[in-house]
């Protein structure tokens, strides 16, 4: 049986916004110049955006030190380039994830001509054991995998997975740390979690739970987790 246990939800029409001609970013917590006094830092997650870049455009962004930042492709494919100049290029299916110490700009790349393509920016306080040199890696997924998740990135601290269900399918997802809470996103679709209805690109923060619920309401609905270490300081109360 499923407990409805403390949480926030994040809709989708409350996010922040920094909108340009030719690129477009949805802030669930507090990013930039937009800030809410109830959209702040969830643990270690400090940012999650929503990006969409326009045909030929490039965008660089300098980062926070000791931060980890994650790339998801949602849709289309896109360059990456790091400080140092390592180039690679992403789908969906790939998470790319840099290490920094602010040591210069990342920057991304929309390779089209003609089309925009849309993507996941999470941005990520360095936990006690992850200091040390800047650095660059990739994890790889099935994106069409389906009624499973698939973890798309994984360290001492934090665990973030993806999954793509089909209507009325349900799963749980087991913390790899009963203290750390979880932050739920719903890229695709609707779903119930924890009892809570979310539509597409709601958000929802959960603490002090071993195990989340959750069921797909629509068929090739996308539901993304990501478990962060916090305290009684850092996770809302």
């Amino acid at each position: 049986m499923i407990t409805q246990t403390e949480g926030q939800i994040y809709l989708q029409e409350q996010r922040g916004c920094t909108d340009l001609s030719w690129y477009r970013s949805f802030h669930t917590f507090n990013y930039g110049s937009y800030f809410k006094e109830e959209k702040t830092a969830f643990g270690t997650l400090l940012a999650f955006n929503e990006d969409t870049l326009a045909a030929g455009k490039s965008i660089e962004m300098t980062p926070e030190e000791n931060t980890e930042i994650i790339i998801l492709p949602v849709a289309g494919g896109i360059e990456f380039k790091n400080p140092e100049g390592f180039v690679d290029y992403l789908t969906p299916g790939h998470a790319q994830v840099l290490r920094t110490d602010r040591r210069g700009p990342y920057q991304l790349l929309n390779p089209y001509g003609v089309e925009s393509i849309h993507f996941l920016q999470i941005i990520l306080r360095k936990g006690h054991n992850r200091s040390g040199e800047p650095k660059t890696s990739q994890f790889t997924f099935d994106p069409d995998l389906k009624n499973q998740l698939s973890v798309f990135y994984e360290t001492e601290d934090a665990l973030a997975s993806i999954g793509k269900y089909t209507g009325r399918e349900d799963g749980i997802y087991e913390l790899k740390n009963k203290e750390h809470g979880v932050f739920a996103f719903v890229i695709q679709g609707a779903f119930e979690v924890q009892e809570r209805l979310l539509q597409p690109k709601d958000g929802l923060t959960l603490w002090g739970l071993a195990a989340i619920e959750f069921e797909a309401l629509s068929n090739d609905a996308i539901l993304l987790l990501i478990e962060v270490p916090g305290n009684q300081d850092r996770l809302p109360q």
